[in-house]
């Protein structure tokens, strides 16, 4: 069976996945065929945003796809996990440029759920420290994300005309008051909010007459 293509298979139309209770290598024909679920997934994935995205990096794509897959099963075989980061929740090796941010994002924009389940099942475990440190590391995936100021990395973001518009949309849907203090931010914010501000996001603090 191809584990990580069916997972990817299941999580992209049904939003519910089965995992193997044993950490094993995927074949290459696991590997090539979920490569080819992940890019028809960014070609769909395409139509439903607001302009051009950046480039499909297969490899950036099928590093975050094997990472959701491996966070599932350390969620779920808590014995081993703290013992197995290491090897498979492994740091991606390349550019963290545009386009790896949109093709990491077509799994990872599922890592906030996997973060708040481990949460719930293990708050101070090393797995959600690994998770959370990743997502931080990917803020178009991460719309909760908190900052202590604009990294390099989301930089990259906010100077990308469509990320930026999905960055700002998910963080407004995330109600994340903590990036408001960011004036580049808040300003992306405040134009997408424009004269429904009151309305959607009360809290932010922008009004009609802002």
């Amino acid at each position: 069976m191809n584990e990580l293509t069916e997972f990817l298979k299941a999580l992209f139309t049904k939003g519910s996945v089965v995992v193997s209770n044993k950490l094993k290598a995927f074949s290459n024909v696991d590997r090539l065929e979920a490569a080819a679920v992940l890019e028809r997934f960014s070609r769909l994935d395409r139509l439903e945003m607001p302009g051009e995205m950046p480039a499909f990096d297969r490899e950036a794509a099928l590093w975050a796809a094997t990472f959701i897959y491996r966070s599932a099963q350390l969620i779920l075989l808590r014995d081993e996990a703290a013992a197995s980061i290491p090897k498979y929740l492994v740091d991606f090796p390349g550019s963290r440029d545009v386009a790896a941010n949109y093709s990491v994002d077509l799994s990872f924009r599922f890592l906030p759920d996997v973060i708040k389940l481990a949460k719930g099942l293990a708050p101070g475990d090393p797995l959600v420290a690994k998770l959370e440190q990743t997502a931080n590391l990917w803020p178009l995936s991460n719309p909760s994300i908190r900052l202590e100021g604009v990294s390099e990395d989301l930089e990259k973001i906010l100077d990308h005309p469509t990320l930026s518009l999905v960055f700002v949309d998910r963080v407004i849907a995330a109600k994340n008051r903590h990036v408001l203090k960011h004036v580049s931010i808040r300003a992306l914010i405040g134009a997408a909010l424009g004269e429904h501000a009151e309305k959607v996001w009360p809290e932010s603090q922008f009004t009609s007459t802002n």
